[in-house]
């Protein structure tokens, strides 16, 4: 895992380097939904961020998008998360977990 701050050493030189404005860069290849939610969550006003009920609301779309680039996964994942999928349902789906160029996604066959 790559550090955010390489050239910072301590925790008293984090707390100075955090409080003075800086912040750790957004990757681009994140999906969009964890750069936003990190950008709101690491707002210079104190006022623009989110409490945590409104993080909460987000959490979903983030992890679905991480684990899931593909339509057919982030619809499988939403679907068994809000419990529109009986288990013995969810017993004959196959999750496929494929890795290409790093990133990971499932298949569903159904």
């Amino acid at each position: 895992m790559k550090q955010l701050f390489p050239t910072i050493k301590g925790k008293e030189e984090l707390t100075r380097h955090v409080l003075s404005g800086c912040r750790p860069a957004l990757e681009p290849d994140w999906p969009v939904s964890l750069q936003e939610l990190l950008a709101l969550c690491w707002h210079q006003d104190l006022d623009k961020r989110p409490y945590f009920p409104q993080i909460l609301k987000k959490y979903e779309q983030v992890v679905t998008d991480m684990l899931c680039p593909d339509n057919v996964g982030k619809k499988v994942i939403k679907r068994l998360w809000r419990g529109k999928i009986t288990s013995v349902r969810a017993m004959h789906l196959l999750l496929i977990c494929d890795r290409t160029n790093g990133s990971i996604f499932f298949r569903a066959v159904i």
